[in-house]
């Protein structure tokens, strides 16, 4: 009888080698036999008005709604051959979703990764703090409750602060989220934050502020190449396919799930592999990419893959009791 962690562990290889052949190559393609991370929006909808989020800044050009039942099923039955995991947010509070303890459930198999806010009623966390299989990035964003408001408009740090305690103290796994600029290099108070609610210091992420970045259209866009397509799969409320999780329009839809015939109309349809194949030529194909810098496969996908696959084959944790930090 095989290893079934030698198997695993093949079968990354093989997905990492297939992968980094379809970008190199640049076939438009995922490879099948290949997994990927599937985001879903659950909602639109959000009860903040932060500065860079389009829905907060009315800058999203689609209705804010909530995902149909009917959408959300077809799309986790379309991707069930490849997904390893589910993300479910885009560009709302996924809590407000009216019926989200279905949707956790139908996904409930395998990882599922969502942020959220925090700052709503304590009924929303004790519902999130239930399942074992979720992953909570929650945006506490700073240690400073009076900076708090000023990026996390109409926010209630004390109402995040109470239920940060009721995540940390369920069966969910919770991931505290700060920005800082970029001069910030000191660990130690978030460290003595997560030590605090009793969360390891290897939940907590630290990302760079951006000041001033939106996803507008703009007359100079930024030199550069995208390969987010060909990593993962994205589906906005409507039921849209995505190319990413940015504030991308009408030029990158790829496909509707009402019109998918099966999983394979997701890895290689003709349409599809157009946009994967123009994005890794040139982003600014598409007015929607002006102002990102894209995602370069090489220098960012694949490095964490590797670092990953190293502490698989070596069997142990060599992860050191440090905060995640990250450059975007």
């Amino acid at each position: 009888m095989a290893d079934s962690s030698f198997v695993r562990k093949m079968k990354v290889i093989g997905d990492i080698v297939r992968s980094a052949w379809a970008v190199a190559s640049n076939s438009g393609k995922i490879p099948d036999g290949s997994k990927r991370m599937v985001l879903i929006e659950p909602t639109s909808v959000c009860n903040l008005a932060c500065p860079l989020c389009p829905t907060g800044t009315g800058t999203l050009e689609r209705e804010n709604k909530f995902i149909s039942m009917d959408v959300f099923d077809k799309i986790v039955e379309v991707t069930a051959p490849f997904a390893e995991g589910y993300v479910l947010n885009l560009f709302g509070e996924p809590s407000f979703h009216p019926e989200f303890a279905k949707l956790l459930d139908k996904v409930s198999h395998l990882p599922t990764w969502l942020s959220t806010n925090l700052s709503y009623g304590k009924e929303a966390a004790r519902e999130l703090s239930k399942w074992e299989h979720l992953h909570i990035i929650c945006s506490i964003d700073t240690l400073d409750p009076e900076e708090y408001p000023k990026y996390r408009i109409n926010g209630d740090w004390d109402k995040v602060m109470g239920n940060l305690e009721i995540l940390a103290q369920g069966k969910c796994n919770v991931y505290p989220q700060f920005l800082v600029s970029a001069d910030q290099t000191d660990d130690t108070p978030y460290l003595e934050f997560a030590k605090r609610f009793g969360i390891p210091a290897t939940n907590i992420i630290i990302k760079r502020k951006l000041e001033n970045f939106r996803l507008d259209f703009t007359d100079e866009p930024i030199p550069g190449t995208c390969h987010s397509a060909y990593m993962g799969i994205y589906f906005d409320c409507d039921g849209f396919m995505l190319p990413c999780c940015n504030n991308v329009r009408k030029d990158l839809r790829m496909l509707n799930v009402k019109d998918v015939r099966s999983y394979r109309d997701i890895l290689e349809h003709d349409k599809v592999c157009q946009i994967r194949r123009k994005l890794a030529q040139d982003k600014n194909a598409f007015p929607s990419c002006g102002n990102c810098e894209g995602l370069n496969y090489w220098h960012q996908t694949l490095p964490p893959l590797m670092a990953g696959l190293k502490k698989r084959l070596l069997g142990k944790n060599t992860q050191q009791e440090i905060p995640t930090r990250m450059g975007f």
